[in-house]
């Protein structure tokens, strides 16, 4: 929903030249664990290893690539938290 209301906001017109919160440095450190986006070389090797021999016994799989945000957003809502740093759950 968010996402699509800043889309919305590009279309009309809106904040052109200024920085989208998705592109913003201190968010992407805020809520991915990683703590910056993700390459287009990263996201290519998953889907070469899918299109690969060696994928041959995967099935019916969701492969996540997002940096551990979607895990740590999970234990978030679970520990009651706002943020959650995955280096300091306990194993």
């Amino acid at each position: 929903m968010q996402f699509q209301e800043e889309q919305d906001g590009l279309s009309a017109g809106k904040g052109v030249g200024v920085k989208s919160k998705l592109q913003n440095a201190e968010h992407i450190k805020e809520t991915i664990p990683l703590e910056r986006p993700g390459e287009p070389e990263e996201v290519a090797k998953v889907v070469g290893f899918l299109a690969s021999g060696f994928s041959s016994y995967v099935q019916g799989a969701n492969i996540v690539i997002d940096g551990g945000k979607l895990l740590v957003n999970a234990l978030s809502e679970c520990l009651g938290a706002t943020t959650v740093n995955p280096l300091s759950l306990p194993l």
